[in-house]
């Protein structure tokens, strides 16, 4: 079977030089085993399947929303049970990702609310925010802004159960990923280091978030604590 010939972009510019070269490309698949009408007809039916897809595609997201809209309007009891049940019914979808988000920050409230009061209830509810949490960052939907936040959130909710390195190895995926947070995932990471006692690496890390965002909140807070660290009267305190 002869190749068919290649379009010089050149002759693109000139339309009746284009016209000769696209009838040689067709008689030459005219001439091929196949014939053109199979391949037409290959064609014609990846374009019916990308269009047939897209709008199945369309018709799912626009009842997933459906559903999503009528769960926000239930009761503060059944709410989060809705939300819920709306993700397991279109986990792909852009509103069962918004769901799990919902979810999961409702239960890192709850976690936040029981701190000082039952550890017990703590663990429970940011485990179930870490659980829901990486149900959206499985989300094919996801931004970048999205999951930078998301990994900032899911790092929280595993530092509420002292489970340092997961918080640290989400707070470094938040960092290498493109958005506004970044400041806010180093920052949290030298706090996390900080906890752990590796006092050396949190002062580290605070420099340079000091440094990095010097014109903005991350980087006057992780100046404040190089200062808090390297205090003669914290180094004194350490040393009793």
């Amino acid at each position: 079977m002869s190749k068919p010939p290649k379009i010089d972009r050149k002759i693109l510019k000139t339309p009746d030089e284009f016209v000769q070269k696209g009838t040689q490309i067709l008689g030459s698949l005219s001439r091929s085993r196949l014939g053109l009408m199979p391949v037409l007809a290959l064609v014609g039916l990846l374009v019916i399947g990308f269009y047939a897809y897209d709008r199945w595609d369309e018709s799912r997201e626009q009842k997933a929303w459906t559903d999503y809209y009528e769960a926000t309007k239930g009761s503060p009891e059944q709410k989060w049970e809705k939300l819920k049940a709306v993700h397991q019914k279109w986990p792909s979808s852009r509103a069962g990702m918004l769901c799990s988000v919902e979810v999961a920050d409702h239960h890192f409230e709850n976690s936040k609310k029981e701190v000082g009061k039952e550890s017990k209830k703590v663990s429970e509810e940011s485990l179930l925010a870490v659980e829901w949490y990486t149900k959206a960052l499985n989300s094919r939907h996801l931004q970048a802004i999205e999951k930078q936040l998301l990994l900032v959130n899911r790092g929280n909710a595993w530092e509420l159960q002292e489970k340092w390195d997961d918080s640290l190895a989400d707070y470094q995926l938040a960092e290498s990923t493109s958005g506004p947070a970044k400041g806010l995932a180093q920052l949290s990471a030298a706090r996390v280091n900080e906890m752990k006692g590796a006092t050396e690496k949190a002062i580290e890390l605070y420099e340079k978030t000091s440094t990095d965002f010097a014109a903005n909140e991350y980087g006057k807070l992780a100046k404040n604590h190089v200062r808090r660290l390297k205090s003669p009267l914290l180094n004194s305190k350490k040393g009793k």
